[in-house]
């Protein structure tokens, strides 16, 4: 995967609204998204809505341009912005991006914890499904793991479980990050490596169609 930076600028914005305490970082003052000093803000709008004041394209975020948060100060807006483009490549890696879309996580969880974990999902019934899934995870979350493993792991537990028989077994991640940043030099070699596991077909396609030939 080759990522090339195209753009990397701070959009300086103005703003008309009288702003008495800034918002100097993600979430504000206190990180808990509250503006103590702001102005009341308006809710009477006309028929066709308020009017524009700023207009941008499509702003990019997580593995497209991070994550970042917009700061005020002195009346103004930032935002600090970077845009990335794909080009294609010949070559093809495994790289952090490609495991954590395959569902790969580093843990310290007990081995027996682990096994408990899948043999959970792997029994999971397919019509356990919306607020009865949340209870029974809360349920067996609770159980098995400690305070700790839960404030780490729990939303990994839960993607297991609501994977379902459709996460990728265990061994098939770990064979995946064992050639973390390694680089193929073509696609063919790539499916040549993938192909000689072993693997069931549809395990064989999840792992191709997660590594971008770009």
């Amino acid at each position: 995967m080759k990522l090339i930076t195209t753009l990397s600028t701070i959009l300086l914005l103005n703003i008309t609204a009288n702003l008495h305490a800034g918002w100097p970082q993600w979430r504000g003052i206190d990180r808990n998204g509250v503006a103590h000093n702001s102005p009341k803000i308006t809710t009477d709008f006309a028929e066709d809505g308020p009017k524009m004041v700023w207009e941008s394209i499509e702003i990019p975020s997580d593995d497209e341009g991070g994550h970042s948060s917009v700061i005020v100060a002195e009346g103004k807006v930032y935002l600090s912005l970077i845009w990335h483009r794909d080009v294609p490549a010949k070559q093809r890696t495994i790289d952090t991006r490609v495991l954590r879309k395959l569902g790969y996580r580093s843990t310290k969880l007990e081995p027996e914890k682990i096994a408990a974990m899948e043999k959970a999902r792997l029994s999971l019934s397919p019509r356990l499904r919306g607020g009865k899934l949340e209870e029974w995870m809360k349920e067996w979350i609770a159980k098995h793991l400690t305070e700790e493993e839960k404030l780490h792991y729990e939303g990994y537990v839960k993607s297991r479980f609501k994977q379902g028989r459709y996460a990728l077994p265990l061994d098939v991640l770990d064979t995946a990050a064992s050639k973390k940043d390694k680089v193929f030099s073509d696609h063919e070699s790539l499916v040549s490596w993938v192909k000689s596991h072993g693997w069931p077909e549809e395990i064989e396609e999840k792992v191709l169609d997660a590594i971008p030939a770009t």
